[in-house]
Order: C-alpha cells, then structure tokens, then sequence
C-alpha cells in the first residue's frame, strides 16, 4: 500500500470501522500524514497568518485563532480514522483494540487524577512499540491476512 491509498483508505472507506487489520503501511504512512498536516497547519499559522511575529515560538499568543481551529478542526475529524487504523493495527498483531480504549480512558481520568496522565503515557508508548511488530502471517481471530 503506497502513501495516497493509506491516506485515502482511512479517510474514507475505513473512517469508522474498527474491524479487521491494518498493515503497517496502512498504519504508518497515515499517522505521517496526520502529523505532517498539523505540522504544515502550524507552519503556515506562525509564518503566513499571524503577522504579530516572525519567529516560531511555543506561546500560545504566537498562533492565529484561525490557526487554532484548523489545528483543533483537523484533529477533530481525523480521531476516527487515527483511532480506526490503530485498532485495526493491533489487531493485525492479534492484540486487543481495548489498548487504545485504556489510553483514551486514562487521559480523559487525567484531569482529575495526575498520575493517570503519566500511566496513559506508558500505554501510549507500549501501543506505539506493538505497532512497529509485523503482523501475522496467518489468518487471527480478528480475520484473514
């Protein structure tokens, strides 16, 4: 799978499907495009929309509010896709899904209990070191190959 197929794969005809498995390609060409996009989206903010400043800088006060929708828009409408094609990934290592459920879950009990940010942290990373695994070659419980 080449890099415009994954993208378009995940955008459209897997936007909300969590069955089945994804390929490393699949997984890996669109977690680039996801963050190129909001890279570029950053780029084109700090240096082209927010006229206040010419310099990159991590102050919120450096970003348009134009730029801040398009980076929160953008995000918001990927989440599908990006939790879709990470489930399917771990599938295709015959991993549970439930993984990206505990990540999400932790993160959200973050605000109310700080260490949960730091254990969503690790799961994150744990998810990230499984979808580096090849998948299997053989059919799973999650489908064929």
């Amino acid at each position: 799978m080449n890099f415009i197929d994954a993208v378009k794969t995940c955008y459209t005809k897997k936007y909300l499907k969590l069955e089945g498995r994804s390929s490393r390609p699949e997984f890996w060409y669109f977690v680039l495009f996801y963050y190129a996009v909001i890279v570029l989206i950053i780029l084109v903010d700090v240096y082209f929309l927010n006229v206040s400043t010419n310099e990159f800088s991590a102050d919120p006060d450096a970003f348009s509010e134009l730029g801040i929708y398009l980076i929160f828009g953008f995000a918001i409408a990927s989440l599908p896709p990006y939790i879709g094609v990470t489930v399917r990934r771990l599938h295709d290592i015959n991993q549970s899904g439930l993984w990206v459920g505990a990540a999400f879950g932790l993160a959200f009990v973050s605000v109310v209990l700080p260490f949960a940010g730091m254990a969503g942290s690790i799961i994150n990373i744990i998810i990230l070191i499984m979808c580096i695994q090849s998948g299997s070659k053989k059919s799973n419980k999650f489908g064929k190959r």
